[in-house]
């Protein structure tokens, strides 16, 4: 994390817990009246609750809607403000959740490019410049 987002949310407080990692649409359905959840390869402890809400916002607007990065980093805004009251988060801490967020999902862009994926040219490098631009603000 760069130092201004350390001085930034340094201080902010949040709760830490399990993360699907991959929660989106085309990766749930229903079984015998019950919700049912794969590919959970992107699964982990101690990340900011949230981080799912997030991701489902993310994926919705840059994918089924084909929106740039931007926009959808936006959406995720919205969601995390919609649910506020649910998840009893001010604004500092939201924001500091959704910028922890892109920062893992331009960590993922990488580790799939490092892999041998290549870029996905939707998150790289438009997703560092919007991470940029929101460090400043």
């Amino acid at each position: 994390m760069r130092k201004v987002e350390a001085d930034r949310y340094g201080a902010v407080r949040v709760e830490f817990g399990h993360w699907h990692g991959d929660w989106v649409p085309w990766n749930l359905g229903r079984h015998a009246g019950q919700l049912v959840a794969w590919d959970w390869e992107h699964s982990s402890r101690d990340v900011p609750v949230g981080f799912d809400l997030a991701h489902d916002a993310f994926q919705r607007s840059l994918v089924l809607r084909g929106e740039p990065a931007a926009v959808a980093a936006r959406a995720v805004d919205g969601q995390l403000e919609g649910l506020a009251g649910v998840l009893d988060l001010d604004l500092e801490q939201r924001r500091m959740i959704v910028q922890s967020y892109l920062i893992e999902m331009w960590l993922r862009t990488w580790r799939l490019a490092a892999g041998g994926a290549g870029w996905n040219r939707a998150l790289h490098p438009a997703l560092l410049d919007v991470i940029e631009r929101r460090s400043v603000d």
